[in-house]
């Protein structure tokens, strides 16, 4: 089953980072900011047309379940954007730039995937998240019948962007939570 694992005893699944392999497609992204809709993140990724860069080339999308942004994306990146900030900051990254809403501007090309699990990572001043989407329907399917065939993770995307990008979205996701808090049930959030 390579990265996930799967107990059909207690219906039960879980995933090995150390076999999680990288997705096949990449892009390249300048930008990156969040819209918070009542149901769903919005992760945007932009690449700036060149040469006025006032708009934009190509803009990708990332759409996350609230509930699972909030468990995987959010909670497991604490440390991880703590360690990040700290890294910009020795860098002297500059926070001062400010954070621009790529939904809100004009694109040549959109593309839009849903993604419910991230593995995030940073070198240098470059950083990358890799985004992996486990269907709903598969996901049924092994709880109603345990059967283990055909549940797949399927690896998205990997967005490529500097260290800073990476930071202004997670500072970005930090001023979102409260807010998609209010739209989890009790016990999740």
């Amino acid at each position: 089953m390579g990265a996930l694992i799967l107990n059909a005893e207690d219906r039960s699944v879980s995933i090995d980072m150390s076999r999680l392999g990288p997705p096949l497609k990449t892009y390249d992204a300048d930008l990156a900011s969040l819209e918070h809709r009542e149901n769903d993140i919005r992760l945007f990724f932009g690449k700036l047309r060149l040469p006025g860069r006032d708009s934009l080339a190509t803009r990708v999308e990332i759409r996350y379940p609230i509930e699972l942004f909030h468990k995987h994306l959010w909670q497991n990146s604490r440390e991880f954007h703590g360690r990040l900030r700290e890294r910009a900051e020795a860098l002297r990254i500059s926070r001062s730039m400010e954070r621009c809403q790529l939904h809100e501007m004009e694109a040549d090309k959109d593309h839009s995937e849903w993604a419910n699990f991230d593995f995030m990572g940073y070198s240098g001043t470059e950083a990358a998240i890799d985004f992996f989407h486990l269907p709903p329907t598969d996901l049924a399917r092994f709880e109603k019948t345990g059967a283990m065939m055909n549940v797949a993770l399927e690896p998205i995307l990997r967005v490529q962007l500097g260290v800073g990008q990476l930071l202004r979205l997670l500072d970005s996701c930090a001023d979102a939570v409260p807010e998609i808090e209010n739209y989890l049930p009790h016990d999740a959030a």
